[in-house]
């Protein structure tokens, strides 16, 4: 966290920490692929290592693109 203004949630100036997002997705369903509206939500891992993962937000309904690639 470069420019950190939670510093009293914990979150100090200079944190690193790694985050991913998740959300469920059918690769053998068509109608999955392409833009569609997903729940989404948020893993942090605050160790940066990436080896620590939790669930830190439930985002909610974010819009996703998935492509096939050849």
């Amino acid at each position: 966290m470069v420019e950190s203004n939670l510093a009293h949630l914990g979150f100090p100036k200079g944190l690193t920490l790694k985050s991913m997002y998740t959300f469920d997705f059918d690769p053998s369903d068509p109608d999955e692929y392409g833009y569609n509206v997903r729940n989404v939500a948020l893993w942090a891992d605050f160790t940066g290592t990436g080896n620590f993962f939790f669930p830190f937000l439930n985002e909610g309904l974010l819009m996703t693109n998935v492509r096939l690639r050849d």
